[in-house]
C-alpha cells in the first residue's frame, strides 16, 4: 500500500508500525509522535460543538431521565471486544449503588452491543432504568455531553466521555491501561488485573470507590 501510496503523490509517505513496542508509550503519544515534526501539536482538549439538531435530541431523550438528584450517569457495558467487558452484574451493582446516592442510571447500546442487547434491556426493565440504543455519534456525543458521568470499558465511548470533559471511570478487564486509558482530566481507571477481589465481580471495590469521587456519598437521615 505505502508503495503505491508513493507511485501516486508527490507527498511524503510515512509508514509506521500501528502499535507501540514499548508497553510504557500510550497509543495517542505513539501516533502524534509520527507526525511531530510535520504537524502541529492539537489544541487539548478539541473544541467541538454539537449540530443544533443533535442538541434537539439529547434535551428530548433526557426528559426521560427523571428524579435525578445527582444527575445522569451513563453506563456502557459493551465494548468492539467480549473480552473486555466487565460482567453485567457488575454494572447492575453499581447501577442501583448510583440510584440510592441519588444519580440516575442510564445504560447506553450501539452496534458493538447486538448480542447483549436483550440482556441489557431486561435489566433496565428490571431496574426501571432508560436505556439510550443506536445513536449517530454526534447525537451520541450531544447526549453525553449534558449529562454528569460515564461509566464503561474499554471502548471508544469512553474516550468519547473522556474528552468531552466527563467525569469518567473507565474499567480495563484484559487490556493495558497504560497504552490505552482514555485521556482527560477527569478520568478514573480501574484496572481489573490487579484488583484483589475474588470473582464473580472483580473490581466492584474500586469502582465504586471511583465513582464516589464524583457523586457525593447521600448521607442517611
Amino acid at each position: 500500500m505505502a508503495d503505491r501510496m508513493r507511485q501516486r503523490l508527490s507527498a511524503e509517505v510515512v509508514v509506521r508500525p500501528p502499535f507501540p513496542y514499548r508497553r510504557e508509550l500510550h497509543v495517542s503519544d505513539y501516533y502524534l509522535q509520527t507526525f511531530a515534526e510535520r504537524v502541529p501539536q492539537p489544541d487539548w482538549p478539541p473544541a467541538w460543538q454539537a449540530p443544533a439538531t443533535s442538541c434537539a435530541v439529547a434535551e428530548q431523550k433526557l426528559l426521560s431521565v427523571k428524579n435525578a438528584v445527582r444527575g445522569c450517569w451513563v453506563m456502557h457495558p459493551g465494548s468492539g471486544g467480549v473480552s473486555k467487558n466487565w460482567p453485567l452484574p457488575a454494572f447492575r451493582q453499581q447501577a442501583e449503588w448510583l440510584r440510592q446516592q441519588g444519580a440516575a442510571p442510564v445504560f447506553l447500546l450501539g452496534p458493538a452491543e447486538v448480542t447483549m442487547a436483550e440482556a441489557v434491556h431486561a435489566l433496565a426493565r428490571e431496574l426501571m432504568t432508560p436505556v439510550w440504543d443506536n445513536f449517530p455519534l454526534t447525537d451520541c456525543a450531544a447526549l453525553l455531553s449534558r449529562c454528569d458521568g460515564f461509566l464503561g470499558n474499554d471502548a471508544g465511548i469512553a474516550h468519547l466521555a473522556a474528552v468531552l470533559g466527563l467525569p469518567t471511570v473507565a474499567v480495563f478487564v484484559n487490556s493495558d491501561p497504560v497504552m490505552w486509558q482514555p485521556l482527560g482530566s477527569n478520568v478514573s481507571v480501574v484496572d481489573v488485573r490487579k484488583e484483589k477481589e475474588v470473582v464473580p465481580l472483580p473490581g466492584s471495590e474500586a469502582v465504586q470507590e471511583a465513582l464516589s469521587r464524583w457523586v457525593p456519598l447521600r448521607s442517611n437521615p
